[in-house]
C-alpha cells in the first residue's frame, strides 16, 4: 500500500510538472508569435490535472495524457481538451494525439464507451450529441482511455482527477450554467 501511495504521488507530481511545462510553452509561444488580439488566450486557473483558459468568446479545459502503450510518446503533448465556445454550455471534447494513433478507436470511462473520429491528430466524438454524454462520463470517472478498436488496448490514458472543480471555475468564469451535474453519491444524473 505505501509503494502504491509513493507511486501515486510521483505520478501526480510528474502530471503537474508536466502540465505547468506545457502552460509555460503555451504561454511563451503565444507572447512570441505576432498574434492580434484574437489570438491571444489567458490562462485562468489550474486544477487537479487540469488547465484553464479562455480568450474574448472561448473557455477550454486541458489534461495531457499519463500513460501510452508508445513508450516513445511525448505525454506531455498528448491532450484532451473540453472546449466551450461563445459562451455557451454544450461542451466540444477533443483528444489532440500528435505524432500518434491514426486508427480507429473509442474513448472508455468506467461507465461508458464512446465511438471516436480520427482527423488531423484529433478525436472526436463520433455523433453530434455525444460530447455532452462524454463529459458527464468523464466527471465520474478517475481516468479516460483511449483503446484501439483492432487491438482492444490502451493508446493513451487521460486521469480525470479534479475534472468536476475544473468544470465548475469554467462555467463561472465564462458565465454560462453547468449542464446536468452528476450526484457526488452515485452516477445518476441530476437535471
Amino acid at each position: 500500500m505505501l509503494k502504491n501511495l509513493l507511486v501515486y504521488r510521483h505520478s501526480t507530481q510528474l502530471l503537474f510538472d508536466a502540465l505547468i511545462k506545457l502552460i509555460f510553452v503555451v504561454l511563451f509561444s503565444a507572447s512570441s508569435t505576432e498574434a492580434n488580439e484574437a489570438d491571444k488566450f489567458d490562462f485562468v486557473d489550474q486544477i487537479g490535472n487540469w488547465g484553464l483558459f479562455e480568450d474574448d468568446d472561448t473557455c477550454w479545459m486541458a489534461a495531457s495524457a499519463w500513460y501510452s502503450l508508445d513508450k516513445n510518446l511525448n505525454l506531455e503533448e498528448q491532450m484532451l481538451y473540453v472546449t466551450f465556445f461563445n459562451g455557451f454550455a454544450e461542451p466540444k471534447i477533443s483528444f489532440f494525439v500528435p505524432d500518434c494513433c491514426n486508427e480507429d478507436a473509442t474513448a472508455k470511462t468506467q461507465h461508458d464507451e464512446m465511438m471516436l473520429v480520427w482527423f488531423e491528430d484529433f478525436y472526436y466524438p463520433n455523433r453530434k450529441n455525444d460530447d455532452e454524454k462524454l463529459l458527464m462520463s468523464l466527471m465520474s470517472s478517475e481516468n479516460v482511455a483511449v483503446i484501439s478498436d483492432a487491438t482492444k488496448k490502451p493508446l493513451l490514458v487521460f486521469s480525470l482527477s479534479g475534472i468536476r472543480a475544473a468544470y465548475s471555475e469554467v462555467a463561472r468564469t465564462c458565465d454560462f450554467r453547468p449542464v446536468r451535474m452528476l450526484r457526488d453519491d452515485d452516477n445518476v444524473y441530476k437535471g
